[in-house]
């Protein structure tokens, strides 16, 4: 057992105790209703190890976590607004590429507050945003997003630019806004999804079950703030694929 601190970007010390690891010190932490608001996880260049953590209503605020290993970690009611988690941020910074994207797979976002998160380029693999509020979040260009759970979450103006999404569930999602430009959607269920002014564009479809389709190939698109909106989009179906037209 050693000692282990936690320390905010600024460098103010939020957490300290004895501990096997750093992520039951983080653990420790999260029982004990400690915010880690803008905790420094990373490290000196490490990717900080928190595979199958207990860190269920953690604050998070504004940590960074870029190239964690989250994977079977529960974080399902957690505060992850502003959270960093993606490699681009470290290109940014050392103007270099690293190659060690945040593993996310099968882990538990249930319900979490992801707003504005930077989660680009992770490994999402089996990971459940259920009920997730991920307003305005990053999720470009993630090579797998495979058998991802995004029903009833909030995705109002997040983006998944360029993502690879397959066997995905979106149902009761709100989408609206939401970028879906240059993605590839195979085997996506939107049934019930809530869609309005959702980029489209270049995207590639194959077995995607849109909300209200008809036998006219229309889909009815709708969006609650506040006041409930209908649109209407016209979708031109040719074998498997599809194209929003504005």
């Amino acid at each position: 057992m050693k000692n282990y601190q936690i320390k905010d970007t600024s460098g103010k010390l939020l957490f300290q105790t004895g501990a096997e690891s750093l992520k039951e010190c983080v653990e420790i932490a999260v029982k004990n209703k400690v915010s880690l608001k803008n905790a420094q996880l990373m490290g000196s260049g490490a990717c900080v190890d928190l595979s199958g953590a207990n860190l269920r209503g953690a604050d998070l605020e504004g940590a960074n976590l870029i190239g964690a290993n989250l994977s079977g970690a529960n974080l399902s009611m957690a505060n992850l607004k502003d959270a960093v988690l993606d490699v681009n941020s470290i290109w940014k910074r050392r103007g270099k590429r690293t190659s060690t994207p945040a593993n996310l797979q099968y882990a538990s976002f249930r319900g979490a507050n992801l707003e504005n998160a930077k989660l680009s380029c992770a490994e999402l693999k089996g990971a459940d945003f259920a009920y997730a509020n991920l307003t305005g979040a990053k999720l470009n260009f993630c090579a797998d997003i495979t058998d991802v759970n995004f029903s009833k979450a909030i995705l109002f103006e997040a983006s998944l630019e360029g993502s690879n999404i397959k066997n995905t569930n979106f149902e009761k999602a709100i989408v609206k806004k939401t970028n879906f430009e240059r993605t590839s959607l195979v085997n996506v269920n939107f049934k019930k999804a809530k869609f309005w002014n959702t980029k489209m564009g270049n995207a590639s479809f194959a077995n995607v079950k849109f909300p209200n389709f008809t036998t006219e190939a229309k889909c009815k698109i709708e969006a609650k703030a506040g006041i409930v909106k209908d649109k209407i989009y016209n979708i031109k179906m040719k074998e498997n694929m599809a194209y929003y037209k504005r």
